[in-house]
């Protein structure tokens, strides 16, 4: 049996337009992006972040000279010197406003001598 070339073409374009017009989305399609959600209560804008000191491995001894040492956040902590794995001389402790101290310490071979707050 011989079937017609037309026919033969016209069955498979409308097996394929067939197949192509399907309204169901494929499984893998991306989902629709959705609204973000809104938080039921408004941030404290004037609220302090908790910051935490960023801290050496275990067993970390610093290297003689000055040292900054920072919180999580990259602002500054403290800044100082240390020598023979102590602290020593003036070490200068930063409050939230960076670059300005408020507390100092004198520390004497890894004993501290004297405090003064600046608040």
């Amino acid at each position: 049996m011989k079937i017609p070339l037309a026919s033969f073409f016209t069955f498979w374009l409308l097996a394929f337009l067939g197949g192509c017009s399907s309204e169901s989305e494929p499984e893998n399609a991306p989902n629709p992006p959705s609204a973000p959600e809104q938080p039921s209560v408004l941030p404290d804008t004037n609220a302090t972040p908790e910051r935490e000191i960023v801290l050496e491995e275990p067993g970390f001894v610093y290297p003689d000279g000055p040292v900054t040492i920072y919180y999580d956040d990259g602002t500054k902590h403290s800044t100082g010197s240390y020598k023979d794995g102590n602290k020593t001389g003036v070490w200068l402790y930063f409050g939230d406003e960076p670059e300005v101290p408020v507390r100092n310490e004198v520390f004497e071979n890894g004993v501290k001598v004297s405090e003064e707050s600046f608040e």
